[in-house]
């Protein structure tokens, strides 16, 4: 009885198999031949039992009006109509967050792996951080807007902003996140400077050695007393109307003179021109007042006069001893 039943169910494959061989004219009527028989033995009460079940040998052309598509993956998986008149288990759309991974593996593929609904449970998914390298595009995994998230992501500073760039901090940009720099030339650009993080200008943090690129040296003379670089590095950056020549010279140039707040005081006679000479002032270091320049000047005129009142009395000698010899145009 069993061989029969065998014989039978193999009866039918060959059936099947001659549809596929034989020739377009003789295939609709093996075809309507073959569907008169299945659908016996499909309505058959003994199929399965005294007669063989047709279904349980299947190839891709067996129709699924006599023999449906199954509802368990596992045998959707083994079925050769798959992907054609039954689903894939394994397709993208027929995906369940319980399929096996037996039946349907994890794809490796990131593009893949983000449709997958087992992605984070049975299947990696392709975003989490410790799966996520520089390369993977904004399109399978965008960029996170939430720091805490941000500076976990390797894309960041290239395709995904860090949020630790001195562009996007913000006052209150968290520490355990963006932890304080300890460069003075990050710490200035840091919006949290003065607050959660040090001012590297302040004079808590100020020091010899800071730069005056990164920390300018004071304009008023009350801070500029306090900074600890006004014998070094700020030495004669800054010129105050008190500033002693002595520490800071006088410019020997008259547009540095100009520019120099100490031009009508201590430097004012720092650069001597010749209208010196002819509108004398009391020098600044002459306590009588007169002035080297007044004293020149009277020595300048003496002297002149003197040449003067000689030459003349010559003259008026020459005149008196020899008349007839002078002319008119030798006065």
């Amino acid at each position: 009885m069993i061989q029969g039943k065998d014989n039978h169910v193999l009866l039918l494959v060959q059936l099947q198999l001659q549809v596929l061989q034989q020739p377009s004219v003789r295939v609709k009527q093996i075809l309507h031949s073959k569907s008169l028989i299945l659908e016996k033995v499909v309505n058959d009460p003994r199929k399965g039992g005294l007669c063989p079940d047709p279904c349980a040998v299947i190839i891709e052309s067996t129709s699924t009006s006599l023999c449906p598509c199954p509802d368990d993956q596992s045998l959707q998986f083994i079925d050769p109509r798959k992907g054609t008149t039954c689903p894939d288990p394994c397709d993208q759309q027929q995906l369940k967050s319980q399929t096996p991974i037996e039946i349907c593996p994890c794809s490796t593929d990131p593009s893949q792996q983000i449709n997958d609904p087992r992605k984070g449970g049975l299947c990696p998914n392709p975003c989490n951080s410790q799966l996520l390298n520089s390369s993977t595009p904004t399109e399978i995994c965008p960029c996170s807007a939430t720091p805490i998230i941000q500076i976990l992501d390797p894309r960041k500073g290239g395709i995904c902003p860090d949020p630790c760039s001195s562009s996007l901090l913000n006052s209150s940009a968290y520490i355990h996140i963006c932890p304080c720099q300890t460069d003075p030339a990050q710490q200035i650009l840091d919006p949290r400077k003065g607050g959660l993080c040090p001012d590297p200008c302040s004079s808590e943090f100020l020091n010899q050695s800071t730069s005056i690129e990164v920390c300018p040296c004071p304009l008023k003379q009350a801070d500029f007393d306090k900074d600890k670089r006004k014998d070094g590095l700020c030495k004669c950056q800054v010129i105050f109307e008190s500033t002693p020549k002595e520490t800071c010279k006088c410019p020997s140039d008259q547009a540095e003179l100009d520019q120099d707040p100490r031009k009508d005081g201590i430097c004012k006679s720092a650069i001597v021109t010749q209208d010196d000479y002819y509108a004398p002032k009391p020098d600044e270091d002459d306590q009588s007042g007169l002035g080297w320049r007044k004293i020149l000047l009277i020595v300048m005129l003496t002297v002149g006069g003197v040449i003067i009142i000689t030459h003349f009395h010559k003259k008026e000698t020459d005149i008196n001893q020899n008349p007839q010899q002078i002319e008119k145009n030798d006065w």
